[in-house]
C-alpha cells in the first residue's frame, strides 16, 4: 500500500549521473529527471518509458555505455520519483511530451536519439512527429499507438485463443453482471475517488496484462490452484495500474488513429524491433508503422513484449551501429 502519494520513491542514481531532480512543470507536478553518462556526449539518448504508470528502471539506461553514451531519463507525471506520485489531473499524453521537452531545455540540449518500447514507443512516436527538429533518429520496440483496436485486443479478451485461462481469470475478478466489459468496471473503480478497492482492481488489470508479456509463461498451474483471484500482499501498489486505467479509458488521450494517420510526419531514421510473438501488442501495428515511414527499418525477432534475447541482441546491435 503507497502510504501518501507525496512521497518520492527509491532515488535511482549512480556514479555516473551527471545531474538529476525534479522540474517543476506546472499544475504543481514535479517530473523527477536523470542525466547520466558521458558528459561530453554529442547527441544524448532521450529515453520514454512504458506503463502508462510504469516509471522507469535503471536497466533501461544500462543498455548503454556510460563511457560513450549520454542518457536523459525521466519518471513520467505520477510515476516513480514524480510527484506527487498517483496523481491524475493535468496527466495527459500532450503533457508528457511537452515534460520532455521541457527536461531538454532545463538541459540545454538541442537533438537527441530516441528510444522507447511499449508505451514508450507510442510516446516516442509522437515526440517525432510534434518535434521533427529534435530527433536524430528513433528505436523503438513493443509498438503500441494508442488505437481502440490495440486497446480492445487487451481490454475484451481479443488474445483469448492463446490464453484462455488468463481471461476466464480475469471474468472472475468482477461481478456476473459486468463480465461484457471487465476492464471497464475495473477501470472505473480506479478512476474513482474511493480507494476501498483500488488495490483489488489494479492486482486485477496486472494480472491481465502480465502473462501476456512473456515468451513463456508458466502461471497456468497456478491459476489452477488459486481459488481467490483477488487476493494479494498487504504491499501491492495499486498507482502503475491508476494511471494504466487512468489513460487506457481515455483512449490515451489521442484522436483515433492520429500516430497512423501522422507517421508519414515523422522525417528521422526510424528502427523498428518487435516480437513475432507479442501478445500484448502484435506486429501488425509494427507493420503499419513501418510502411507509413518512408525511412524505417523493421526487425521482426523471435520474442515476445518482453526484451528477450534476440530483442536485446538487436537493440545492442543498433546502439554500436548508430549511436
Amino acid at each position: 500500500m503507497v502510504s501518501s502519494i507525496e512521497e518520492p520513491r527509491q532515488i535511482k542514481t549512480d556514479e555516473h549521473t551527471i545531474k538529476s531532480g525534479w522540474l517543476e512543470v506546472g499544475h504543481g507536478h514535479k517530473v523527477w529527471y536523470e542525466q547520466w553518462g558521458n558528459k561530453d556526449a554529442s547527441v544524448p539518448v532521450l529515453y520514454f518509458h512504458g506503463g502508462p504508470g510504469g516509471g522507469y528502471k535503471p536497466s533501461h539506461k544500462y543498455n548503454l555505455d556510460p563511457k560513450k553514451h549520454q542518457a536523459i531519463i525521466f519518471d513520467q507525471r505520477g510515476c516513480g520519483n514524480s510527484l506527487p506520485y498517483g496523481r491524475t489531473d493535468h496527466n495527459r499524453t500532450e503533457d508528457l511530451i511537452n515534460d520532455a521537452l521541457m527536461i531538454l531545455d532545463e538541459l540545454g540540449v538541442k537533438k537527441v536519439h530516441i528510444q522507447g518500447g511499449s508505451w514508450g514507443s507510442t510516446l516516442a512516436l509522437l515526440f517525432a512527429i510534434k518535434h521533427p527538429e529534435k530527433c536524430q533518429d528513433l528505436v523503438i520496440r513493443g509498438v503500441f499507438t494508442g488505437t481502440q483496436s490495440e486497446i480492445n485486443w487487451i481490454d475484451k479478451g481479443l488474445f483469448i485463443n492463446h490464453y484462455p485461462e488468463v481471461w476466464e481469470r480475469f471474468l472472475g475478478t468482477v461481478p456476473a453482471e459486468n463480465r461484457s466489459k471487465p476492464a471497464e468496471y475495473h477501470y472505473e473503480i480506479l478512476n474513482g475517488s474511493d480507494p476501498e478497492n483500488f488495490q483489488t482492481s489494479a492486482k486485477a488489470l496486472s494480472e491481465l496484462e502480465g502473462p501476456l508479456l512473456a515468451f513463456d509463461w508458466p502461471g497456468f498451474n497456478d491459476i489452477q490452484l488459486d481459488n481467490k483471484p483477488n487476493d494479494m500482499p498487504e504491499e501491492f501498489d495499486f498507482v502503475p495500474y491508476k494511471i494504466f486505467a487512468w489513460y487506457l479509458s481515455h483512449s490515451c488521450f489521442l484522436s483515433e488513429s492520429y500516430i497512423l494517420k501522422n507517421a508519414s510526419k515523422i522525417n528521422c531514421p526510424l528502427f523498428i524491433i518487435q516480437g513475432r510473438y507479442d501478445m500484448c501488442c502484435p506486429p501488425i501495428t509494427a507493420y503499419k508503422i513501418h510502411k507509413l515511414v518512408k525511412n524505417s527499418k523493421l526487425f521482426m525477432t523471435l520474442a515476445s513484449h518482453s526484451n528477450d534475447p534476440e530483442t536485446r541482441s538487436v537493440n545492442q546491435a543498433l546502439i554500436q551501429t548508430i549511436y
